[in-house]
C-alpha cells in the first residue's frame, strides 16, 4: 500500500484555484489500486463532506480556517500520523502548503512533493502591492529546491520551474502535470438562448490581471451589436467575493455596454463542485482574458463540460492547446493591460468581436468545442502525466507492457470503477456539412474496455448516435419551410439504417482489435488497440487520397485467405526493407512492419472492411497469423 498525504488549505472548491486542482485528482487517485491518500486540512470546518470518501481527512484542530506555524503544526500532524503506518510521500501546494508539506516530510522520511501553481515572478508590475508579490516569488525560489521532485500544472508554469531552477543547481527537473478530464457528460447540443460565463476572482486588486472590467464590457459591447439578432440573452460573472458594491459596479459596467438591461447573476465562489460545474456546463461561451494566467483551471472545466472558449493566449491552458496544435479550436486573445483610453477600447472591440462571433454561429462554435475536447482526449497525455506523479510519490506503478505479459486481474492504471463499459460514438456533420465521426469516450475508458475484454472481466460494446440524425429530426418537425421539412424527413428515413450498419461494424471492429490472435503480434497493450479503435473513428469519413493508394496483400495461414488493406506510403517509408520498393523478401510477416505504427495499421486494416460490412454485414476478421505479403500499386 502506497500512502501519499496532501497537504491542503481547503478540501473543496473554496478559494478556487489550488483546492480545486487537489479536490479535481481525488477522484482519479482513488482508481489506483493499493493507492491510499490522506488530506491533511486545517480543522474540521474546512472540509467539503462531498468529497471525504474519496480519501482520508485529518484536520489539525476542531476550528480555524488556516494552518499556523509550519514548525508547530508538523509536529501536531506527525503526532496524527503515527497511527497510519509508513507515508510514502507528502504532497505541498506552492507557498500556499509547501512549507508545512516539507516540515512534516522531513519528520517522517518521506519524500518531499510540490505543485508549482502561480508565477508571481511574471506579474509583479501589475499587482496592486508588488512587494508582497516579490515577497512571494523569494519565496518559491528558497522554497522549491527543497523537494525531491516538483511539479507544474501547464506548460506556462513549466517554464516558470525552469527559470526557478536557474538558481539552485539542487532543484530537480521539474515535470508537467494536467489536471484530470472530468468524468462529467459534455453537452450534446448548442445552448438555444445564449449565456455567457466569466469565472475568477473578482476583487479591485486581481483587476489588472485577470481583466475581469475588460471581460464585463466586452461582453456587453457585443450583445449590444447582435440586439437585433439575438435574444433573451444572459450573463453568469462568476467568483465575486460578497461585496454588494463590487456586484453592483460589474452589472452597471456590463449593461451601460449592452445599452439595455440584461439578466446578470454574480455568483460567489461556491464549496460545491456539482453546483459550480452546472453553472460551467450551463453557459454556452465562457471567456477568460487574463493577462496572465499561471494555467486555468475554469477553462479546463469548460473544455471538458464541451463549452466553446475565447481565453487569453498568455495562458498554460492554451499554451497546452497550441502544444497539440489545435488552437484553431480556441479563440485565443492577445490581452495587455493598456492605460490609455483608446488602447482600452480598442481592446474592448477585439474581444467584443470574438464573443459576438461565437454567440452568433452557436453551432459552428459548439462544433469547435467538441473536436477541442476530442482532441485532448485522444493526445493531450494526461493520464500519463498523473501516472508520472504517483511514480514520483512512490506508488510501483506497471508498465502497459507488463501488465499485457503477467495478464494480472486488475491494473492500477486503469480505470476499475467503471461499470458500463460502452464507447459512445457520435456522427454528425463539419465545417462543411460533410459527415464527421466523432469518438466521443476517452483513451483511457476505451483501454479500460479493451482490458475488460481480452481479461474476460467483462464485455464491452459501441453505441453510436448521431447529432446530425437528431439536427434531421428537429427540421422534420419544426422547420417553417414545408419543403425543408420534407427534405429532411427523407434524409433522415434514408440514413437511420446506415447509423445502425455502422454500429454493427464497430461492434465487430471492437472484437477484432480484441482478439487473441492479436498477442502473437507486436500489439503489446490495451493502449495501442484503444489508439486503433479511435483513430478508425477518425479515418472512417475520410476519402483516401491519391498517395495512400499503397496496399498489402496478406495471406492468412488459417483460413487460407488473401485479403487487401490500403496502408499510407508513409508508414513504409521508415522501414529497412522499404529500398527498393517492390523487393521484398517473400515469407516476411506483418509483424515486420508493425513496429513504431502498430495503430495506424490496425486502424488502416479495419478500414478496408467498412464498405464491405456497412454493404452486406461482413465482419473484419483479426489479423490472425499472415504469411506472407507483398506490396503493390492500385
Amino acid at each position: 500500500m502506497t500512502t501519499i498525504v496532501f497537504v491542503v488549505s481547503h478540501l473543496g472548491a473554496v478559494h478556487g484555484g489550488v483546492n480545486v486542482f487537489n479536490a479535481e485528482m481525488l477522484p482519479v487517485l482513488a482508481t489506483y489500486d493499493d493507492l491510499r491518500t490522506i488530506c491533511l486540512v486545517p480543522s474540521t470546518q474546512c472540509v467539503d463532506k462531498s468529497l471525504s470518501h474519496l480519501t482520508r481527512v485529518l484536520p489539525l484542530r476542531s476550528t480555524g480556517d488556516k494552518f499556523l506555524l509550519p514548525v508547530d503544526d508538523a509536529l501536531q500532524a506527525v503526532t496524527l500520523l503515527k497511527d497510519v503506518g509508513r507515508i510514502d510521500a507528502v504532497v505541498g501546494h506552492d507557498v500556499v502548503t509547501g512549507d508545512l508539506a516539507i516540515e512534516i516530510a522531513d519528520k517522517l522520511g518521506a519524500k518531499k512533493i510540490l505543485i508549482h501553481h502561480m508565477a508571481y515572478g511574471r506579474y509583479i508590475a501589475l499587482m496592486r502591492d508588488p512587494e508582497a508579490a516579490r515577497a512571494k516569488e523569494k519565496h518559491q525560489q528558497r522554497l522549491f529546491p527543497k523537494a525531491d521532485r516538483c511539479f507544474a500544472v501547464g506548460p506556462l508554469l513549466l517554464d516558470s520551474l525552469k527559470d526557478i531552477r536557474r538558481l539552485s543547481q539542487e532543484m530537480p527537473e521539474p515535470k508537467l502535470l494536467l489536471p484530470p478530464l472530468l468524468s462529467i457528460e459534455p453537452s450534446s447540443t448548442p445552448r438555444s438562448a445564449p449565456r455567457i460565463l466569466y469565472s475568477g476572482r473578482i476583487e479591485a486588486s486581481n483587476d489588472a490581471v485577470k481583466q475581469g472590467t475588460l471581460a464585463a464590457r466586452a461582453i456587453g459591447r457585443a450583445l449590444r451589436h447582435l440586439a437585433e439578432d439575438v435574444h433573451d440573452a444572459s450573463v453568469d460573472i462568476y467568483g465575486f467575493d460578497p461585496d454588494p458594491a463590487l456586484i453592483d459596479e460589474f452589472r452597471e459596467l456590463l449593461e451601460r455596454e449592452a445599452g439595455y438591461r440584461i439578466p446578470v447573476k454574480c455568483l460567489q465562489f461556491t464549496d460545491s463542485r456539482a453546483e459550480m460545474l452546472n453553472v460551467v456546463k450551463d453557459a454556452s461561451l465562457f471567456v477568460m482574458p487574463s493577462v496572465h494566467e499561471g494555467f486555468g483551471l475554469v477553462a479546463w472545466e469548460a473544455m471538458c463540460c464541451g463549452v466553446p472558449l475565447v481565453v487569453s493566449k498568455n495562458s498554460g491552458f492554451y499554451r497546452f492547446v497550441q502544444s497539440l496544435g489545435q488552437a484553431a479550436f480556441v479563440d485565443g486573445v492577445s490581452v495587455q493591460h493598456h492605460n490609455t483610453d483608446d488602447a482600452v477600447n480598442q481592446q474592448i472591440d477585439e474581444l467584443a468581436n470574438r464573443i459576438r462571433s461565437r454567440i452568433e454561429y452557436p453551432l459552428d462554435a459548439h462544433q469547435r468545442a467538441e473536436k477541442l475536447l476530442t482532441a485532448v482526449r485522444a493526445q493531450g497525455g494526461v493520464s500519463e502525466t498523473l501516472d508520472d506523479f504517483v511514480v514520483e510519490c512512490g506508488y510501483p506503478l506497471k508498465t502497459s507492457s507488463s501488465q499485457h505479459e503477467a495478464k494480472p486481474s486488475s491494473s492500477s492504471n486503469l480505470d476499475p470503477l467503471i461499470v458500463d463499459l460502452t464507447i459512445e460514438v457520435d456522427v454528425g456533420l463539419d465545417e462543411q456539412d460533410h459527415v464527421a465521426y466523432r469518438c466521443i469516450t476517452g483513451v483511457r475508458r476505451i483501454r479500460s474496455a479493451f482490458y475488460a475484454l481480452c481479461n474476460g472481466i467483462s464485455g464491452a460494446s459501441v453505441n453510436v448516435r448521431s447529432s446530425y440524425l437528431d439536427r434531421l429530426l428537429e427540421m422534420a418537425s419544426s422547420d417553417p419551410d414545408a419543403d425543408l421539412r420534407a427534405d429532411a424527413a427523407l434524409r433522415f428515413r434514408a440514413d437511420q439504417p446506415k447509423i445502425k450498419k455502422l454500429e454493427e461494424f464497430l461492434n465487430g471492429a471492437l472484437l477484432s482489435l480484441a482478439a487473441p490472435d492479436f498477442a502473437d503480434l507486436p500489439f503489446p497493450t490495451d493502449h495501442d488497440r484503444a489508439l486503433a479503435f479511435v483513430q478508425l473513428i477518425d479515418i472512417l469519413g475520410r476519402p483516401t487520397s491519391e498517395e495512400e493508394k499503397m496496399y498489402i496483400d496478406a495471406v492468412r495461414f488459417e483460413p487460407y485467405k488473401t485479403f487487401s488493406v490500403r496502408i499510407p506510403t508513409k508508414l513504409l517509408e521508415s522501414k529497412d526493407f522499404y529500398e527498393p520498393l517492390f523487393t521484398i523478401n517473400d515469407g516476411a510477416t506483418l509483424g515486420d512492419l508493425w513496429f513504431d505504427c502498430c495503430s495506424d495499421i490496425a486502424a488502416a486494416y479495419l478500414r478496408a472492411f467498412y464498405a464491405k460490412s456497412i454493404e452486406d454485414g461482413t465482419q473484419p476478421p483479426p489479423l490472425g497469423h499472415l504469411l506472407e505479403w507483398r506490396i503493390g500499386s492500385h
